[in-house]
């Protein structure tokens, strides 16, 4: 604390630990006054230690002390306190649980203590905005091969309600995908092959979902990736399921087409093509009369969009504004 131009030492907090997890601050006790929250790592991958440290009587003191395998600190139930998460396993068994912590009446006590039984060898917490009104927790369990489930969970009246369960689906997490302040969880799947298409690979696309708040999900956002050149395109909602994706693997190309009422690929709209620069110069001359753009382009490559529908009045036209717009580096 600075006293008179002169720093001088409050408190000196230290244990043994096998680095940080986390530090974070924020005021469970309602004072105004952030408490510090130290997530440290144990001599296991998995297993942490979880100290709280709240100024009082001009010092910090030690709150309260708990193991954890992943921590929050969100006000659930919206009360202008936030309330501690914590995601553990008991013991050596299969069961997982969550628990919902309080500051009240001067010390740290469980709200709700919600068990989770599953064999999944890795999890994953995310605390936030589930819904337009409802703060919540989404739990990421992975089962093996692509396998997984999400749960969500919010607390009403001081328990963990699950609203929230999915069967087992190819998961890809949960975040706020669209940066609209709710988090969204994802699935992993591929997109509708065309019936007259069968000679080239029908890529797996992700499709992000939000709890609506009552009892259904709602879609989003889909997505495309190229992870080898390092690229996404967030696909247009107003196709639809009405659209398909053909990767060319000789090429570097993947082109997007739209189906008509029976599945038949109809058109395509545009495609994604990347050159190192010694082939981009070869075919540069090509592709003169096209209507491309240049979405990214560095030392080893460049990434082309080539617009080829042109019908401005439908809801399949991309023009170049849109596809500078849909496609974003990962």
């Amino acid at each position: 604390k600075k006293k008179k131009e002169t720093w001088y030492e409050i408190n000196r907090i230290t244990r043994p630990t096998h680095g940080f997890d986390f530090v974070q601050y924020g005021d469970i006790t309602g004072d105004n006054k952030p408490e510090i929250f130290i997530g440290s790592n144990t001599v296991t991958e998995v297993d942490k230690r979880l100290e709280v440290y709240s100024y009082h009587d001009g010092y910090f003191r030690g709150l309260y002390y708990s193991d954890y395998r992943n921590f929050g600190l969100k006000d659930l139930d919206q009360d202008g306190k936030a309330e501690i998460i914590i995601f553990n396993k008991k013991g050596d068994s299969d069961t997982k649980y969550l628990e919902v912590l309080k500051y009240r009446d001067n010390k740290i006590v469980v709200l709700d203590q919600y068990d989770i039984n599953n064999k999944s060898y890795y999890s994953d917490m995310t605390v936030g905005k589930v819904s337009k009104d409802h703060m919540g927790i989404l739990m990421d369990y992975d089962t093996g091969a692509l396998n997984g489930t999400t749960d969500l969970l919010i607390l009403r009246d001081n328990k963990l309600i699950q609203v929230l369960r999915n069967t087992n689906r190819n998961i890809t997490g949960s975040m706020d995908i669209n940066n609209d302040g709710i988090i969204e969880f994802g699935f992993v799947g591929r997109v509708r092959r065309a019936l007259d298409q069968e000679s080239y690979e029908i890529p797996y696309i992700k499709e992000w979902y939000q709890w609506s708040g009552q009892r259904d999900i709602n879609l989003v956002q889909r997505e495309y990736y190229s992870y080898d050149n390092g690229y996404k395109i967030v696909i247009p909602m107003v196709w639809e399921n009405e659209f398909t994706i053909i990767e060319k693997a000789d090429d570097n190309k993947v082109e997007f087409y739209f189906l008509n009422d029976i599945g038949d690929q109809k058109s395509q709209i545009f495609y994604i093509q990347s050159f190192n620069k010694e082939d981009w110069i070869k075919e540069k001359l090509g592709l003169e009369h096209s209507d491309y753009i240049v979405l990214s382009e560095d030392r080893e490559q460049i990434i082309l969009g080539v617009i080829i529908y042109k019908d401005e009045e439908s809801k399949y036209y991309i023009n170049k504004e849109k596809l500078r717009e849909i496609f974003l580096i990962i």
